[in-house]
């Protein structure tokens, strides 16, 4: 029988009295010896002691004299004899496992397992190690979290205000992570961030990533924990929240300071104090955990979060992720440099969130499930395309054969839509936009003609209501085309006329915003905006939609004296952003800070007139709408659709008020 390749190291330690029962074994070793060895405790103790002033000694960048260096490994060398057999060090030596689980009691958390030098190197530069922790303490049976794709991630950083480091470490992060939505979904929160907001959100994401400061825990009695914007996350806070729905698989707690510390200053039993927040995850159910004994620079915090995120993007492990950071901490600020010490991984160093990558895992995923059948229906249906195509090559030949073309100046240089060539010159390129056409209504083309009289006048305000009263007219007769006009009319139409219509409606409304903002009129820009959003909606190009309903925020929120109607604007806009962000860019962090603006808006909203009974009316549609695609969604359970149903609650009661 062929024997499998080992991947992982187990080394068991743990006490009794005055000894150490020692054992070391490998994924494929069913029977193993364990060991006794003498533990003099305030020997072990003393020399981590000598470990922890050593480090103390290092300067703001975390930097060790070449001798101090050198005395490190003495130390950390001689507690690798004094800890382990022969027996076992001979095994590590000549192992090919990548991995080293430590498995030990509690008790012993303190000692620094990771930094154990053997000759030639530390243990944690050596192998991919990860510690778990045996415990007398009773536990409670916990909700194990079921991967569901996408998978969400929670980026969270700089709570207290501080760490502008912290802002720039998960802005790489994301960079690293949010490359496929449809397997990983990123979300982020910066600034302020409460401990209501960490209870109530943390288990809806699957990884949490926290940068910003951590308090250890002193004793029993103290409050430690993530330092937020009101308070602390701390180890009561968690255990408060055991025994409901499950936690996060993963969390990394990237715990940073300001540049400007004097030293690594590392208290005390600094491992065990650190423990009461890693034992407060751990007993909550979460599975691997990644933090640091105490509080790391800046600079190096993102060099380490970075390489990490950046390897788990590739497909790798959290352990050998961990140590290419580590690797990459060394490289980057000289092999003196020792704050990557400061890092520790409970859990299984072999576990890897996309084992294929993030960027393969869809598509192999995907091809995996093709059947035999599949493939030749899929053949069938290419070569269907293929022969529908060149029938309608042959059809149009005598057409101008169309072009790719940019928008406007400041429309968004990633959409671009098929359509015939202007000319470069902006000018020229509004003034094709004035050109009747064989198919334009008397309407639209005493619209085009005012259009061109503006033109000539060159009155920005004129220039604004013609190109939007022409965009508003050109929007409602091609809606009127799309949804009334019989099917097989509008398939033959939509290969040239349709996406030149949308080209025609976009420029115009674009045309109309920059024009106004020109002019400061906010209501007429934030108008042209709305409409342009709403065109990229029809035409599922969100991600335009998205820019287009951002930038009508601004405008509104320019209006110095708003009105009413204005108020209900931004509320109708906040919906609309909040839906996108929520169903199509998976962002519920930017859903819920856009639903929590409309309480806002609500308590500015004065007494109405009779027309403002027929926008709250409106308003009112559009939230049931957004309610009713939420509820349909994967997420209709989660807490942001719990918020989303109160805000609406809310509306309804303040407009049906209002109305009375």
């Amino acid at each position: 029988m062929i024997k499998t390749p080992s991947t992982s190291l187990f080394l068991d330690i743990s006490s009794k009295q005055n000894m150490l029962i020692i054992s070391i074994s490998d994924e494929n070793t069913p029977f193993y010896q364990s060991e006794e060895i003498s533990f003099n405790f305030k020997e072990i103790e003393n020399l981590c002691c000598e470990v922890r002033l050593l480090l103390n000694k290092s300067n703001t960048l975390g930097r060790l004299s070449s001798g101090l260096l050198q005395e490190l490994k003495q130390i950390c060398h001689i507690l690798y004899d004094r800890l382990l057999t022969r027996r076992v060090k001979d095994q590590i030596k000549k192992t090919t496992c990548e991995n080293l689980v430590i498995r030990l009691d509690e008790p012993l958390v303190f000692i620094p397992w990771e930094l154990l030098f053997n000759g030639e190197n530390f243990l944690c530069l050596a192998f991919n190690v990860g510690r778990r922790v045996i415990t007398t303490q009773p536990l409670i049976d916990q909700a194990q979290r079921q991967p569901r794709f996408p998978l969400k991630m929670l980026l969270l950083a700089d709570a207290t205000g501080d760490l502008p480091g912290a802002r720039k470490e998960i802005q790489l992060i994301r960079e690293h992570l949010d490359c496929n939505r449809e397997i990983l979904a990123v979300s982020t929160k910066t600034g302020e961030i409460t401990v209501d907001y960490v209870t109530r959100n943390i288990r809806d994401y699957d990884f949490v990533h926290f940068a910003g400061h951590t308090d250890p825990i002193e004793n029993q009695q103290s409050l430690g924990g993530c330092r937020l914007s009101d308070g602390l996350f701390s180890p009561k806070e968690i255990q408060n929240m055991q025994g409901g729905s499950a936690f996060p698989l993963f969390i990394f707690l990237n715990s940073c300071q300001s540049a400007h510390i004097a030293s690594v200053n590392i208290s005390d039993d600094y491992e065990q104090k650190c423990f009461g927040l890693v034992h407060a995850f751990l007993t909550a159910g979460i599975r691997h955990y990644v933090g640091t004994l105490w509080e790391i620079p800046d600079s190096v915090g993102l060099i380490i979060a970075s390489e990490f995120y950046k390897y788990i993007q590739k497909g790798a492990a959290i352990g050998e992720a961990l140590r290419q950071a580590r690797l990459k901490a060394m490289k980057e600020f000289g092999e003196e440099n020792i704050v990557w010490a400061g890092y520790v991984l409970y859990g299984d160093p072999k576990y890897s969130p996309f084992p294929r990558g993030l960027k393969s895992s869809l598509k192999k995923s995907a091809w995996s499930k093709i059947t035999t059948k599949n493939i030749l229906l899929l053949i069938i249906g290419l070569l269907g395309i293929v022969l529908l195509t060149g029938f309608i090559l042959l059809k149009s030949k005598n057409i101008r054969r169309p072009h790719s073309i940019t928008l406007v100046d400041n429309f968004t240089s990633t959409q671009k839509l098929t359509t015939q060539v202007y000319p470069a010159n902006k000018q020229n390129h509004l003034t094709q936009l004035t050109i009747p056409s064989p198919d334009d209504s008397l309407e639209i083309t005493s619209l085009k003609q005012h259009l061109a009289q503006a033109q000539k006048t060159n009155n920005p305000k004129l220039l604004a209501q013609s190109f939007c009263t022409l965009a508003d007219k050109s929007n409602e007769i091609l809606l009127e085309r799309l949804i009334f006009t019989p099917r097989e009319s509008t398939i033959q139409e939509s290969q040239v006329s349709i996406p030149d219509s949308y080209f025609k409606i976009l420029n115009c409304y674009h045309a109309c915003w920059q024009y106004a903002d020109n002019i400061q009129d906010h209501r007429l820009a934030a108008h042209a905006l709305q409409a342009s959003a709403g065109v990229n909606r029809w035409r599922k190009e969100y991600h335009s939609a998205i820019l287009d309903y951002e930038k009508a925020m601004e405008s509104l929120s320019s209006i110095k004296s708003k009105q009413e109607s204005d108020y209900f604007s931004l509320i109708i806009t906040s919906i609309d952003l909040a839906q996108l962000y929520a169903l199509n860019n998976l962002d519920f962090i930017k859903a819920e800070a856009m639903l929590l603006k409309i309480k806002s808006y609500l308590i500015a909203i004065k007494d109405t007139d009779d027309h403002g009974k027929d926008l709250k009316l409106f308003t009112l549609r559009k939230y049931d709408f957004f309610i009713q695609n939420l509820a349909l969604s994967r997420y209709a359970n989660s807490h942001f659709a719990s918020q989303a149903q109160t805000l609406h609650k809310q509306l309804t009661d303040t407009l049906n008020d209002h109305a009375q």
